[in-house]
């Protein structure tokens, strides 16, 4: 797993000082998450700000607005 996690850490320019966002699809339980987790927890700490959000058909646009805005901004107040 760890050649893989490297060869898509190598497609993601993360030395421009730029926004990112990535999109994972596919089918259930090929590892999506897993593999999103691991390249997050890898690389989040080179930006000021980041948030790991879980998205699916049933999810809440207000919670993950508010995930998004707290885990971005931090202790500044939302």
């Amino acid at each position: 797993m760890d050649f893989h996690l490297e060869q898509l850490k190598s497609m993601m320019k993360t030395e421009r000082d730029d926004v990112y966002m990535v999109g994972i699809y596919g089918i259930g339980g090929i590892g999506k998450t897993t593999i999103a987790m691991a390249i997050y927890n890898d690389i989040s700490s080179q930006f000021d700000g980041s948030s790991f959000l879980r998205v699916g058909e049933t999810s809440d646009l207000h919670k993950l607005q508010t995930k998004l805005l707290r885990d971005t901004l931090k202790d500044q107040i939302i």
